[in-house]
């Protein structure tokens, strides 16, 4: 059985419950992580769980993209992420062409992104669209 990670609001703060062959218990490293928003407090979920699923620390780029393609996209009330979700998220993307409507929506959310979140979106772009030969067309 893989393991499942549960989020739920309680009182003031958050917790996230690992369901495991073994039982359950709490996140390791959880403290003060959050979803369903950006920010710290979801990167430091994001390195807690690519931990525990991986068994080993995750790089900062990698708790940082994590955090926000997949914690920060999670309902705030609470969540339920599988084992195999996390996993299957790190797998490549296979690349495709944007339509033009995709091409006008992320160039559209560039030109109104600040300086620092415009880097990153056409990064985005590159990294899950585009292959080396649609680059060179």
């Amino acid at each position: 059985m893989n393991r499942i990670y549960v989020g739920r609001r309680q009182g003031g703060g958050s917790r996230v419950d690992v369901f495991a062959r073994d039982g359950i218990s709490a996140l390791s490293d959880a403290d003060g992580g959050a979803w369903g928003t950006a920010g710290p407090g979801t990167v430091t979920l994001a390195h807690a769980l690519l931990a525990d699923v991986f068994g080993t620390g995750a790089s900062d780029g990698l708790a940082v993209t994590f955090a926000g393609d997949v914690l920060a996209e999670l309902p705030r009330d609470g969540f339920a992420l599988s084992e195999e979700d996390v996993r299957r998220w790190l797998q490549p993307v296979p690349a495709r062409r944007l339509t033009g409507a995709e091409v006008i929506d992320h160039l559209g959310a560039v030109a109104v992104a600040d300086e620092d979140d415009e880097a990153r979106l056409l990064g985005r772009i590159i990294q899950r669209c585009w292959d080396e030969r649609t680059l060179a067309q």
